[in-house]
């Protein structure tokens, strides 16, 4: 079984269809991706959290792949260690 302890997010998709499609620009430009998808298909639940498909790349690949996505004019994810760090303002 392969895991991905050393990859990230770099865009999160509402469908699988969209995450394909960046992964396959990613692909093309050198930058290898995964899609993880993490949608219901007993439910085919359309919103939160079990609608959600995320593309990921290697850490080592991040930065490429985000200025790519921008280049692009694709918003991708912010950076990992800013979302953590937002995430804990105003927890105790």
């Amino acid at each position: 079984m392969e895991t991905y302890e050393n990859w990230v997010v770099v865009y999160t998709a509402t469908s699988e269809y969209e995450a394909d499609l960046i992964k396959g620009k990613l692909e093309s430009a050198g930058v290898p991706a995964v899609v993880l998808s993490q949608q219901d298909h007993s439910f085919y639940t359309t919103m939160g959290e079990l609608a959600l498909v995320r593309v990921l790349v290697a850490k080592s690949e991040y930065t490429k792949a985000q200025e790519f996505l921008k280049k692009e004019g694709i918003t991708p994810e912010s950076e990992p260690e800013k979302k953590r760090r937002s995430s804990k303002k105003g927890t105790r």
